[in-house]
């Protein structure tokens, strides 16, 4: 009963605000308390010198490539030459 206390003291405390729910600290130590398994999320692969929107062009040419086969196994290779080259054109210095 003591650590349920504590588990909801820790969600009010730690908790991600405006109704989005527990935060990922607050996920952590209720697994502890239950003995559950925690899912992160994955990371995703950074383009170097690339901006938030590179990126996501990044992304989206590489599921779109994986998920037609065009590219076989080099879809990632395809996606980061295809944003780099836009990045390049768009009058940007290399990692800049």
């Amino acid at each position: 009963m003591v650590a349920y206390v504590l588990l909801r003291v820790m969600i009010q405390r730690f908790g991600g605000g405006h109704g989005t729910g527990i935060s990922a600290f607050a996920r952590r130590i209720k697994a502890d308390l239950l003995q559950e398994e925690v899912i992160e999320m994955p990371k995703k692969k950074h383009l170097k010198g690339a901006s938030q929107k590179e990126q996501r062009q990044y992304e989206h040419i590489k599921k779109n490539a994986k998920k037609s086969g065009r590219y076989g196994k080099r879809a990632e290779e395809v996606a980061a030459r295809t944003v780099l080259k836009h990045h390049k054109k768009s009058g940007h210095k290399k990692g800049r």
